[in-house]
């Protein structure tokens, strides 16, 4: 017997050695590419240029990834400010394999030097269906710096099917169906409120991508992604700034994680909750450990919201969230605006200098507080206006400078701003002090406007005491901020809060809630409360005042974001006359808010659990709400539904009937899916038709609980539960935030602004421009990215057409869309910067057109500030502000190169080699993700034009 248990022992102890000594497989392919196989999982690459592309990788045969050119890009910059573009194509790398690690080590030029930095890939094939992406940069020359890369670039294999799904953190969280043909144009910059955490997800059939950046440290990312229906794939890149230090090496020392799961969108964000609560973010634990929140703060439903000339009297405010929280009947918190001095607008006109305030602001927080009020007035975190006497004195000294010394300005409201900087001592003391002086006047709260909305800057002002472009820096400063307002505020307020605008994680330590929900997009799903509800809480939903004439608009809106975790009631329309005994859906919403008071502690300080599934869901109620001035139609269910277990195990079912008559719910909570007690009890709390409080014993049926909720009527079913567990705090309470950056002062010579070579270099012929469109035959880097009304495919054959190896676009036959713009998209080589100047050059010819006097073929590059937009059409060509240019452009192909002269100020236009227009202005407003884009950009211009090339240099300044 003995000598049988001996035996399995060791035969475990042989396959426990076998896995850990398990090392990867490399297989030679043709021509040169490479397969490496490491359990079920393989990775493939195939010869592209004169290096090696990622072809794909697949996990037990299920394909991630589809075909990509480049797998990385960099970028470095001499003292001068020239850019370097290095790319993993350039050259063939050297692979080596150990344990469960594949190397990759290239070693590439610099273009024009004998230089030739290291670039290293590791990946890790850590458990069956993971992989974790690491790259480090070495033997960087001492003039030169790494000043941002991009990594990794790749292509998440997508099949063409309603039944797939994008799944990205913006806002509460968005899902785009069949993304495809559907995926939105947006920014996606982290952190901010348009990517509020690191990872994304593709839900397809049978599991789900996730793809995700496990950064400690939260640096900025520039997530860049776009459909590429030929490809039957998503481009997907990360892009991020270092901080300048010239001869340094660098190493990404957080994972980028890739992986295959079961599952849907919830395990995904499950899978980022297991390393996001051991992020220095989290290091208060959660609500339930009471290191932050006060209790009457997270009990509290309701936070208001009242905009209007009328409020520029502190009088009239008190008065009317006194009579609004008296309907109500809960505590409420009012986020107060137009409390501050004014400059004589009706808007913030006062950055930073919010004292003195209006007359009887301290005597309203009086009234208010002692009705049960809590008063949190607005201040903005990071606007100095530059048309005060004091910008020249203090506010230009705490500015964010770029790399060539110019400020970052923003023009709010008609207010000229400049964005400072949180490093700068001196603006954390001036904004600190205008707060301090709030809590002193006796409010309970501090709301800090962009704060966790905007994207941080990377600062290159060498006076802030940071390495330039330190990407930690902002943060850093942030929550210096944040802690010296509780430990000062504390002292008079111990029930402080603070609050942010926008939900990104990396500000969870600094605030208490966070305003979120500016998006009201139709596709919301709670991504958010399923990764951090129970650490930090949520508030506002932007109700317009065209949602008070749709019907169920204010109550969907009000009632999803309940039900997703959030405290509700924040509304920019004025809901006076919306409240009222007479409105169903108001009276709805006062029972959601009593609700919600009484059970607080099982829905704000509870776990987000997976959405239910019924055996018979119920109807879905077809809507209409405003985002913005734009009307959205969506679909819900008729009875709203989340579930939640409470810090003393409870699991609660949170539902909200939209109808205007019962509904009857099977809720089904299988221990397998819910941490639920054995034979557990069920109650019912709701309300009865005069809207009193009832709370009725429920008995299952085979596991079924049959719950009934009367129309217009919130409800909350709990049963007993399991003891939860949380995971101890990332830090201990008595530490005050993240660890400290390894570098914090700049090293070797003072970094000075960069210069700029002010002479365009001469090239007559560009076919050696690196990047270019030409005929059907485009690399991944290039293809063009359509947009416009129609799915790409349908697009292509209907109004583009290859004729004699050029691309014909017709716009001008019947039924086919005038929108036919198409883009080269952002991404590791597309990146134009006008200080270094760039050239854009097309061959081409438009031979009619409709009689649109101002849109025809549009031809256009985007900057990090501004964009060049020419309008050609067969006899002429249109620059914004000039007069148009004679030009036959529909007897033959002309060729027009469009020189972005180094500097930023203007652009040259040069046609079949001469120049035609100098100093072409730039055009405001804010650029998309596209550098380079043409086609139609308007439907009111209609035309027929053919397109032999498009070439780009984006980094230099080329004349003919």
């Amino acid at each position: 017997m003995k000598t049988g248990i001996r035996w399995v022992a060791a035969m475990w102890v042989f396959l426990a050695w076998s896995l850990a000594a398990q090392v990867p497989e490399a297989l030679r392919l043709p021509a040169g590419g490479r397969r490496i196989r490491y359990g079920k999982t393989e990775l493939e690459f195939r010869p592209c240029g004169r290096g090696l592309a990622l072809r794909t990788l697949a996990f037990d045969g299920i394909e991630l990834l589809a075909e990509r050119d480049m797998l990385w890009t960099a970028e470095f910059r001499d003292r001068e400010g020239r850019r370097f573009m290095l790319t993993s194509l350039e050259a063939v790398p050297q692979f080596h394999l150990d344990r469960r690690h594949v190397d990759m080590t290239w070693r590439v030029a610099v273009p024009g030097r004998a230089a030739a930095p290291v670039v290293r890939v590791d990946v890790d094939f850590g458990a069956p269906g993971r992989t974790e992406w690491r790259i480090a940069f070495a033997d960087v020359p001492a003039d030169l710096a790494l000043y941002r890369y991009t990594f990794p670039c790749c292509a998440i294999r997508v099949p063409e099917s309603e039944s797939c799904a994008w799944v990205e953190p913006c806002d509460w969280g968005t899902i785009t169906t069949n993304p495809l043909q559907r995926l939105p144009s947006r920014s996606r910059r982290y952190p901010s409120s348009t990517t509020t955490m690191q990872f994304f997800a593709l839900e397809r059939p049978g599991g789900v991508v996730y793809v995700g950046c496990h950064d400690r440290h939260a640096r900025r990312k520039d997530f860049v992604v776009h459909a590429n229906a030929r490809h039957t794939a998503l481009a997907f890149s990360v892009a991020q700034t270092v901080g300048l230090r010239y001869g340094h090496a660098y190493r990404q020392e957080y994972p980028f994680v890739l992986r295959w799961l079961s599952g849907d969108w919830y395990d995904a964000a499950r899978e980022y909750r297991r390393w996001a609560l051991t992020a220095p973010w989290t290091w208060r634990g959660p609500l339930a450990a009471g290191h932050k929140t006060p209790e009457s703060a997270w009990r509290t439903p309701l936070v208001l919201l009242r905009l209007g000339r009328e409020t520029l009297n502190p009088a009239f405010v008190a008065d009317w969230a006194i009579r609004t929280q008296r309907w109500f009947d809960v505590p409420v918190i009012l986020h107060w605006y137009n409390w501050h001095r004014s400059y004589g607008s009706d808007s913030i006109d006062c950055y930073p200098h919010y004292f003195p305030a209006r007359p009887g602001f301290r005597e309203a927080i009086g009234r208010m507080e002692h009705a049960g009020i809590r008063v949190m007035p607005y201040f903005n975190t990071r606007l100095w206006r530059t048309d005060f006497a004091s910008w020249e004195q203090q506010g230009r000294f705490a500015a964010v400078r770029d790399p060539y010394n110019r400020i970052h300005r923003e023009v709010w409201m008609k207010i000229p701003t400049a964005v400072m900087s949180p490093a700068s001592s001196v603006w954390r003391e001036v904004i600190g002090g205008q707060m301090e002086k709030a809590i002193k006047a006796g409010v309970g709260g501090i709301y800090m406007d962009q704060l966790a909305e905007s994207v941080p800057w990377p600062d290159y002002a060498p006076e802030h005491g940071t390495v330039p472009g330190d990407p930690d820096a902002w943060l850093r400063g942030c929550r210096e901020l944040g802690e010296r307002l509780r430990r000062e505020g504390s002292t008079r307020r111990p029930d402080l809060i603070l609050a942010s605008e926008g939900s990104a994680e990396p500000y969870i330590s600094m605030v208490d809630t966070m305003l979120c929900g500016n998006l009201n997009a139709p596709d919301s799903i709670p991504l958010q409360a399923a990764v951090y509800h129970d650490y930090v809480m949520h508030f506002g939903r932007y109700i317009m005042a065209g949602d008070l004439t749709l019907p169920k608009a204010v109550l969907a809106k009000f009632a999803q974001q309940c039900i997703f975790g959030g405290q509700f009631g924040w509304s920019r329309a004025i809901l006076d006359n919306y409240l009222s005994d007479d409105n169903a859906e108001a009276c709805c919403l006062r029972r959601l808010a009593k609700l919600r008071y009484e059970y607080a502690d099982l829905l704000v300080r509870g776990q987000f659990l997976r959405p239910l599934v019924f055996s018979t869901p119920p109807p879905d109620v077809s809507l209409t709400w405003f985002q913005w001035n734009r009307k959205t139609s969506l679909t819900l269910p008729m009875v709203l539904t989340s579930v939640w277990q409470g810090p003393q195990g409870r699991v609660g079912v949170w539902m909200v009937n939209l109808g205007d008559t019962t509904q009857t719910l099977p809720i089904s909570l299988p221990s397998g899916r819910y941490p639920v007690a054995s034979n557990p009890r069920g109650v019912l709390h709701t309300f009865d038709d005069q809207g009193h409080p009832r709370d009725e014993e429920l008995v299952s049926r085979d596991g079924v609980w049959p719950v009934s909720l009367p129309a217009l009527t919130p409800g909350l079913f709990v049963v007993d539960g399991k003891t939860p567990t949380w995971p101890p705090p990332a830090r201990p309470p008595v530490r005050s935030g993240p660890e400290p950056s390894k570098s914090t002062k700049a090293d070797g010579p003072a970094f000075q602004p960069f210069k700029v070579d002010m002479v365009p270099e001469s090239q007559a012929d560009s076919g050696n421009f690196p990047f270019c469109y030409e005929g059907d035959g485009f690399p991944w880097e290039s293809t063009p990215a359509w947009v416009g009304p129609g799915s790409p495919r349908q697009a292509w054959t209907r109004a583009l057409t290859m004729q004699s190896g050029h691309l014909v676009i017709d716009t001008l036959a019947p039924g086919v869309p005038g929108g036919t713009l198409l883009r080269l998209p952002a991404g590791p080589v597309w990146d134009v910067d006008r200080m270094i100047g760039f050239t854009l050059e097309a061959r081409l010819r438009v031979t009619a057109c409709n009689d649109n006097p101002r849109f025809a073929f549009w031809l256009q590059t985007n900057t990090a500030t501004g964009l060049m937009c020419l309008q050609i059409f067969p006899g002429k060509i249109l620059v914004p502000g000039r007069k148009p240019l004679v030009v036959d452009m529909a007897a033959d192909f002309r060729t027009l190169r469009l020189v972005g002269l180094p500097g930023g100020k203007a652009l040259r236009l040069y046609i079949d080699g001469r120049v035609r227009l100098d100093a072409v202005p730039y055009l405001g407003g804010h650029p998309s993700q596209a550098q380079c884009a043409f086609g139609a950009g308007a439907s009111a211009g209609r035309f027929r034009a053919e397109v032999d090339y498009i070439r780009l240099l984006p980094w230099k300044a080329v004349i003919p």
